[in-house]
């Protein structure tokens, strides 16, 4: 039988770590038991390892934001994961024509493009700090 392992820790806006708010809802709207919670990580990289110590399975489908998924996938094969993929949450742009408005900065684009600068960021701050 599958296990699904949640992860994440509290946030500024959260009472409950992230990890246990998705255990609450797997278990309560789906009867799907969870037997951990890994909520101490403050990073993928260190969730990836602390997996790797806590667990003897080795094949996993990773779940994660599309746009995360590259490093988060990297982070789980380095610490020994055979990872199949799974990425959810997709941004994607509208399929109107482009018209010149569309040229111009918008709330909205800047929005993505922060995802887009924070993953990039996050993947050289990976490769320099976990190899």
């Amino acid at each position: 039988r599958p296990r699904v392992l949640p992860s994440g820790k509290a946030s500024p806006s959260t009472v409950l770590p992230e990890g246990f708010l998705m255990a609450t809802t797997l278990e309560a709207d789906f009867g799907l038991p969870v037997p951990f919670v890994e909520s101490e990580s403050l990073n993928t990289a260190e969730n990836a390892r602390s997996s790797a110590r806590r667990f003897d399975f080795r094949r996993i489908v990773l779940v994660t934001h599309a746009i995360h998924m590259p490093r988060a996938e990297r982070a789980f094969i380095a610490a020994g994961f055979e990872v199949t993929a799974a990425p959810m949450g997709y941004l994607s742009g509208s399929r109107a024509p482009l018209m010149p408005r569309d040229l111009l900065p918008s709330i909205a684009a800047l929005g993505k493009s922060h995802y887009a600068l924070y993953e990039y960021l996050g993947a050289v701050w990976y490769a320099i700090h976990y190899g």
